[in-house]
């Protein structure tokens, strides 16, 4: 081994020595070794052994190098060093591009570079501190060594833009340090370094991750070594460079959990820096905008106060527990004033740094905190807080608008509150109306003002090119001034502008959008959107909304017409434009004359019609509106689009003539609709005589006229309507119009193509004119005869053109057959029709055609649409001469053909043969097989789906077929029925249809057949106790949509789509409504049937109970809103309504088990309608009362008796002595209720004490009302005990504890009995789900005719007569906490004054987060010389969670029996990934005296944790830094072998009983006492 020898020189042979070990040993030990990083971690012996050796060339290296007196013979490691990182900068630049790299065989890759350059630093370090030292010159290789460190620090700094995140931390934290120490400027290269940073920070990818890490260790440096700062001005001018607190923003608020840790630490050492500057500096008057950061020295205290909130907010915003998240939010408030403008200088806080706030909140994954968040935005006060000035609409339309998004903040999750929504949502209907009146005037000091100062700049120094000329400097400052005026407006037509394009591109859901488009609606009128902002609007109203459902889809489309109504500026938007915007509405859905928005845009266009830009070519409105016309009329496009179009300029053209006929003509300067169309019209008047007229031309005239017909729509018309002319114009152009129809029609023109597309619309002219009256009859027989005599005579088609005409034909008599309304002639040749449309050959084959298949299609639904009208007896009776299984076979067959729309037609005559055959039913089954397929294919297209499973529902459940007693029928039926009852509760509706049918055909059987009602109804009673029984719990989607569509039916007529939309109503409380009403109708007009039902019913509900009394079973919660407890309150309701009706003969047979339901623990909805049940049958039927004395007296002799039963009976008790209207019945019923009940006051239970006493209180005050005074005078005590009772505290302690009954106090049997009561008032206050309450509104609606006769039966009253329990809070009684006002919620308690709150430690805290603990981290890690052995625990929990607490505690090594019980799941539970961070040894049991006798070798104090005759306090032992603990064994402790080897033995002093502790836990308070002797005492 070489050593240099104090003071001796070196001489050249031993320099060349030098410099041949580095060339031949050092650097190829270097080179092959190639180690990675994952090599320090590893403890395999192969990898151990190339560590060691990769090492021991370091040391030997680091020997040389400081022997060194020539350049020359560091340059060769200095050179590979510099090669090695330009080259890793290369190969990070090729994967960044997913290309391969192939790294040179000479060169060293970066983990031993690093290691190499550690050494060389070192070297270089430890060289100038021994010149420094000796007060000699600078060695020889100095001044080459200064141009490598220059070299060396640009190549790191390459490196950190390009590297991983381990080689970023290196080079960041170890080296780049060692060089600024080393340099004689380190002021140049700080500078350099944050030039560099400022790059990084506007890249992205890695560049962008590491720039945190390079600035968390460029802070560091400042907040180490201040002191090599020559001058203070360049942290300053760091700290306040806009992009530096833009990138900690933007990494707050950072989707990596990692890097928001960095941030946070920079964030603290920044703030810790900044104290005794001024940042920024300077006069705050130069300041053309608020900085994002400020600190200045008089206000050091506030703004250490607020920064030490904000870090803590950021930092507890990572937590997910409620209760530590929401105490800290109570800061926010403080934080949010800081933003406030103060009248002279800046705020302490910009606002953006509130928006990084806003942005974790909204990013938490607790919803009650993302909800918080929301809620605090919604109600931020923009205008003290000037979000949108500094920050800009980013913000809103960014985060804000991103997580409105959510639709889980619109369901209201508070029991306390009634309301249908959450309060979120009623706050976000005022926030984008507050957003837009917030913006300022003065906007000096705002993002849009700087936006609009650029882009003014732009245009001035566009002009000075093109001009080529000077402008005077004073030009800009002048177009300034000149902004000030319209800043206003211009700011809120930018911030619309940017908002309605946020929207477009969010494609969010229904809901969110619903109200999103509300709150736009409220926004005050402002001139702001033009052209392309209608251009978006149509965009999203055509596509974005394509996926709603249509009923909210037209309340959307009303709300976002209704904005744009507010916000068009008809200065910048164009009629083409806006009329594109119109046709975008549904006609179905909103968009029809007469309704409220029609009116709205009437009235807008009688105001600014007149300001809109038009073409070019015209002059006014009226010139426009006929170049419109012209210019469709002769377009050449397909007859969709042509479809599309015409319905864009009808829409306009009736608006327009709408509001020019408010303004008497004055906006078409007294031109009418007639004039508009004279295009049209003179295209009509010649399209049936002109043969050369262009096709293309005559169907865009017939198009536009449909278009006009269907949007003016006549039949709404009000007198001199201007329809009047249009109709009038109409009218003379018939004749040619059939002419055209005819030629088009009947006599095809083989060289003509003809679509499926062209027949629908002539079709649709013909139904458009008939049904306006616009034709002559004659007119209209004509062409329909033909048709019909092409129908009847064509059996052999086989040319082009007889196989069109007959499709045109038969379309052509189907629709005309099927306009019942209409007067029709006989039809003639009709067993010829019938013959030939039903043998007539499969035109499919035949026919040669690009649209075949839609031609195909239409001609089968016609040809079923002529046979359902001779099926519905029409033209006499058909079926005599026919046999309806040869009509349903064919049938059957076209509908495995048709698709779409077209079916029903087929469906229609399904069901009217189906009920001519039921006599076989194999051809029934056959038949709802078929049509079942069929409607299920349907299922997307949702506006067909519904009708046709109405169709299969009335096939199916038709009189007929559920008269029939066939068991394969009736077996069907009950299966069709059950999966309709299984797929309704995911699919609303279904079950809906299914129960209106049923119902409707049984009341229909029980009109003409009462015992064929009677026995259809048993029969089937299983199936129709279902829909009694049947409202399955809504999910959160299904139940929001549910209180959206029943807030837009309360709009009215103020929202379009309640005028226009007919939808199905799905609501699940409808089968039941339905089920109801039918048992109402029996008993109004059928009771006998009802009569001889209800003990049925009753007896199978009866059974379901039996089913469901068992509480006790473990898969089943019976808790309230659970599926067991809904089902037993809808069967006791059914069972409370039907009760009236049933005979004393039939009571008999069902009261026992009634009573018997008394004895089972229920719920309190249900145990309240089991006492109704039978306080009725014991009103009705006073024989039954007798087991009511029977029971409570065998109860008033025995303490073993049900509780639940006699609190039971004794509410059934009292309410019999209070409904009894005869006096002399009442006075005999208290003579034996008070004896009865007066025992029961003094029972041992106290359940049973309270409602006795409460009932006796009830009974008496009864009997004082009533005024029977012989009752009172035989019983005197009991005057004396309840006046007693009413008097004392204790009776309000009663009448508080029976609040969980309000059935006992506020109940009265009579007067509550209703639908209403039933239905709705008893579950909802014993807090049901709202999709379990059925209001008596529901009952009206679904039967208006039958609830509104005057004779209906007592007990059938929809609604109560008295408001006593309507007046009751729900859930008073259930949870008596929701009037405790002290009692908060997490999110409630938010904004109390709390001093402390709860702060989890981060660890590491004074490292950079997310750095690997590598081999230069591990060295430098501030850890202690103490050794704790647990070689002799036995427990590997002990030993995970004594390598925790050492790793918390930085013991130095931790000696385990075993290594590999780091890998065990139990070790790791405990320990947490400790084992990753400790030093780690393994030693033996059987070795533990030889590695205690090595330890006392190199001096440790061996101390034993161990209970012994001398052993010390551990308290008293004092601990050296070489300590090392021993831990014994769980039940035998430490040998003695062992003990008499330590040095001393401490034991733990205790106060209690037992003797010992846990070895882990003693273990941990022996290392926190080293710990508090050794480590924190320095």
């Amino acid at each position: 081994m070489i050593t240099e020898k104090d003071g001796a020189s070196v001489d050249g042979k031993f320099q060349l020595l030098i410099k041949k070990i580095i060339a031949e040993i050092c650097y190829p030990v270097f080179r092959l070794t190639a180690l990675e990083k994952n090599v320090v971690s590893d403890k395999s012996g192969s990898c151990t052994k190339k560590f060691d050796i990769f090492h021991a060339a370091c040391e030997l290296c680091l020997t040389c190098l400081s022997m060194c007196s020539e350049p020359q013979s560091r340059s060769i490691i200095y050179d590979a060093c510099i090669a090695s990182l330009k080259e890793y900068v290369e190969e990070q630049k090729l994967n960044e591009n997913t290309m391969s790299f192939s790294s040179s065989d000479n060169n060293i890759p970066i983990y031993p570079t690093l290691e190499i350059l550690n050494t060389v630093l070192e070297s270089i370090s430890k060289s100038n501190t021994e010149c420094v030292l000796a007060k000699t010159p600078s060695c020889v290789s100095h001044d080459y060594d200064k141009d490598w460190l220059d070299r060396c620090f640009i190549e790191l700094l390459n490196v950190i833009e390009n590297a991983e995140d381990w080689v970023c931390g290196q080079i960041a934290t170890v080296f780049i340090p060692k060089i600024l120490k080393m340099v004689r400027t380190p002021n140049e290269k700080v500078l350099t370094m944050w030039t560099r940073i400022q790059k990084m920070l506007l890249s992205n990818g890695k560049n962008s991750s590491n720039s945190f890490i390079v600035l968390c260790a460029f802070v560091d440096y400042f907040h180490r070594h201040t002191d090599l700062i020559t001058e203070p001005d360049i942290l300053s001018s760091i700290l306040s460079e806009k992009s530096f607190w833009e990138a900690i923003q933007h990494g707050c608020t950072s989707g990596d959990s990692l890097t928001r840790k960095r941030v946070l630490y920079l964030l603290k050492k920044v703030v810790e820096l900044s104290a005794g500057l001024d940042v920024p500096g300077g006069d705050v008057k130069d300041c053309t905008e608020v900085p994002l950061f400020c600190w200045h020295r008089e206000n050091e205290d506030k703004h250490a106060k607020l920064w030490a909130d904000m870090i803590l907010i950021l930092e507890t915003l990572k937590e997910t527990q409620v209760h530590v998240v929401m105490p800290v939010l109570s800061r926010l408030p403080k934080l949010t004033e800081a933003t406030y403008l103060p009248i002279t200088g800046w705020p302490l806080l910009h606002t953006s740094w509130l928006v990084v706030i806003f942005e974790r909140l909204f990013q938490h994954a607790t919803k009650t905190v993302s909800r918080w968040g929301v809620m605090q935005v919604m109600t931020l006060d923009l205008v003290a807080c000037p979000v949108l000035t500094q920050v800009g609409s980013k913000f809103v339309l960014g985060p804000v608008l991103n997580v409105l998004t959510d639709y889980t903040l619109y369901i209201n999750t508070s029991e306390k509150s009634l309301l249908r929504f959450s309060e979120v949502s009623t706050r976000i209907l005022e926030f984008f109306p507050k957003c837009v009146a917030s913006l300022p005037v003065d906007q000096a000091k705002g993002k849009y003002k700087e936006c609009l100062l650029l882009a003014l700049q732009m245009s001035i120094n566009l002009l000075r090119f093109i001009c080529k000329i000077s402008y005077p400097q004073d030009l800009l400052q002048l177009a300034v001034a000149s902004i000030h005026p319209l800043t206003n407006s211009t700011l809120k037509c930018f911030f619309l502008q940017e908002l309605l394009s946020a929207i477009v591109e969010l494609r969010t859901k229904p809901v969110p959008l619903g109200f999103i488009s509300q709150s736009l609606a409220r926004i005050q009128p402002s001139q702001s959107w033009g052209d392309t902002s209608l251009q978006c609007l149509r965009e999203l109203l055509s596509i974005g909304l394509s996926t709603v459902l249509p009923f909210h889809r037209g309340a959307i489309q009303c709300y976002l017409i209704h904005t744009a109504l507010n916000l068009i500026d008809p200065a910048s938007a164009s009629l083409c434009q806006l009329s594109n915007v119109l046709s975008a509405l549904n006609y179905e859905e909103c968009m029809q004359r007469k309704t409220t928005i029609w009116e709205k845009i009437v009235d807008w266009l009688q105001q600014h019609a007149s300001e809109l830009k038009l073409d070019s070519k015209v002059q006014n409105v009226f010139e426009a509106l006929q170049l419109e016309v012209t210019e469709y009329l002769t377009c050449d496009t397909d007859t969709a689009s042509s479809a599309k179009e015409a319905t864009r300029v009808a829409r306009l053209l009736v608006l327009i003539v709408d509001a020019n006929y408010k303004t008497k003509e004055q906006l078409l300067r007294g031109q009418s609709m007639s004039d508009l169309i004279q295009p049209l019209t003179k295209v009509l008047h010649k399209v049936g005589s002109h043969v050369y007229l262009p096709v293309t031309q005559a169907d865009n005239a017939l198009h536009l006229l449909s278009a006009i017909l269907n949007e003016a729509d006549p039949r709404k018309t009000i007198e001199n309507d201007w329809t009047v002319g249009l109709e009038k114009s109409v009218f003379l152009c018939a004749e040619e119009i059939i002419l055209y129809l005819r030629r088009r029609l009947i006599v095809i023109d083989e060289t003509e193509c003809i679509c499926e597309s062209s027949l629908h619309l002539y079709i649709n002219i013909l139904d458009k004119l008939l049904r306006h009256q616009l034709l002559q009859p004659t007119s209209l027989m004509k062409i329909v005869n033909e048709c019909s005599a092409v129908v009847a005579s064509s059996l052999n088609i086989t040319s082009q053109k007889e196989i069109l005409g007959y499709i045109a034909s038969t379309r052509v008599l189907g629709w005309r057959l099927s306009c019942t309304s209409m007067p029709l002639e006989s039809l003639q040749s009709v067993d010829s029709i019938v013959t030939n449309i039903l043998t007539v050959g499969s035109l499919g084959d035949k026919l040669e055609h690009s649209d075949k298949c839609s031609l195909i299609n239409s001609f089968l639904s016609s040809k079923w649409r002529i046979i359902l009208y001779l099926l519905q007896g029409h033209s006499g009776d058909f079926l005599s001469s026919k046999n309806p299984k040869d009509i349903l076979m064919p049938c059957l067959n076209d509908l495995s053909i048709i698709q779409g729309v077209e079916v029903i037609p087929a469906l229609h005559c399904v069901r009217l043969l189906v009920s001519q055959i039921t006599a076989n039913p194999e051809c029934c089954l056959e038949a709802f097989d078929v049509c079942w397929n069929v409607v299920r294919d349907l299922r997307n297209q949702q506006k067909v789906y519904w009708a046709c499973v109405e169709s299969f529902i009335q096939i199916v459940f038709q009189v007929n077929v559920l008269k029939s007693d066939s068991d394969l029928l009736i077996g069907k039926l009950k299966k069709i029925a059950n999966d309709f009852l299984v797929t309704g509760e995911n699919q609303q509706g279904l079950v809906n249809i299914l129960t209106n049918e049923m119902c409707d055909s049984l009341l229909y059987l029980a009109t003409s057949d009462a015992h064929a009602c009677l026995s259809t109804t048993l029969r089937y009673l299983d199936v129709l106790m279902n829909f009694y029984l049947f409202c399955p719990p809504l999910n959160k989607d299904q139940r929001l949509l549910q209180d959206v569509s029943a807030d837009i039916i309360e709009m009215g007529e103020k929202c379009s789509v309640n005028q226009v939309y007919k939808s199905y109503n799905r609501d699940h409380r409808l089968v039941r409504v339905i089920a109801i009403n039918f048992i109402v109708k029996l008993h109004v007009y059928h009771s006998d049937i009802l009569s001889q039902l209800a003990p049925h019913m009753i007896q199978l509900l009866l059974k379901k109970e039996e089913n469901k009394k068992d509480t006790s079973r473990k898969n089943q919660r019976y808790v309230c809103n659970s599926e067991k407890h809904r089902l037993k309150e809808k069967i006791w309701q059914t069972i409370v309504l039907l009760l009236p009706c049933v005979h004393l003969q039939t009571a008999q047979g069902i009261f026992p088990p009634i009573i018997d339901c008394l004895q089972v623990d229920n719920q309190p909805s249900v145990k309240y309608f089991q006492e109704w049940a039978n306080i009725i049958l014991m009103d009705r039927f006073p024989e039954f009362q007798e087991q009511l004395w029977s029971q409570l007296q065998e109860a008033t002799v025995t303490d073993d008796w049900n509780r639940n039963l006699v609190c039971s009976l004794l509410t059934i008790l009292s309410h019999l002595g209070t409904i009894t209207t005869d006096l002399q019945h009442k006075a005999a019923f208290l003579k034996k209720a008070l004896p009865i009940v007066l025992p029961f006051c003094l029972s041992k239970n106290f359940s049973i004490q309270l409602y006795a006493q409460a009932s006796l209180s009830k009974l008496w005050t009864e009997c004082e009302r009533s005024g029977l005074e012989e009752v009172q005078a035989l019983y005197p005590g009991v005057a004396a005990c309840v006046k007693f009772q009413n008097n004392s505290s204790a009776h309000f302690s009663i009448l508080n504890r029976l609040q969980a009954n309000f059935f006992l106090l506020k109940f009265d049997p009579q007067h509550d009995c209703n639908f209403e009561t039933i239905f709705y008032t008893i579950p909802y206050l014993a807090l049901m789900m709202p999709e379990q309450l059925i209001p008596a509104d529901l009952f009206i609606e679904a039967n208006a005719t039958l609830w509104a006769r005057p004779n209906l039966p007592y007990k059938l009253k929809p609604s109560a007569d008295r408001q006593g329990l309507q007046e009751l809070v729900p859930g008073a009684w259930k949870a008596s906490k929701m009037k405790n006002t002290s009692q908060k919620s997490d999110a409630d308690s938010a904004f109390d004054s709390v001093n402390d709150v709860q702060k989890k430690i981060v660890p590491a805290g004074e490292s950079i987060p997310g750095l690997d603990v590598d081999a230069f981290q591990r060295m430098n890690l501030n850890r202690s010389k103490l050794i704790l052995v647990t070689s002799l625990v036995n427990k590997v929990p002990n030993l995970g969670g004594l390598c925790r607490t050492s790793e918390i505690f930085a013991v130095g090594t931790v000696v385990l029996p075993n290594l590999q019980l780091t890998e065990t799941k139990e070790f790791q539970n405990l320990s947490v990934t400790a084992q990753k961070w400790l030093n780690i040894e393994e030693v033996r049991p059987y070795h533990l005296n030889e590695y205690l006798m090595r330890k006392r070798h190199d001096g440790y104090l061996l101390v034993g944790l161990e209970q012994t005759a001398n052993s010390q306090s551990l308290t008293d032992c004092k601990f050296p830094p070489e300590t090392l603990i021993l831990l014994g064994n769980e039940r035998s402790g430490i040998p003695v072998e062992l003990i008499n080897i330590l040095d001393v033995c401490v034991e733990i002093p205790q106060l209690g009983v037992l003797r010992s502790l846990n070895v882990h836990v003693s273990g941990a308070l022996a290392v926190w006492e080293y710990t508090k002797q050794c480590m924190m005492s320095s």
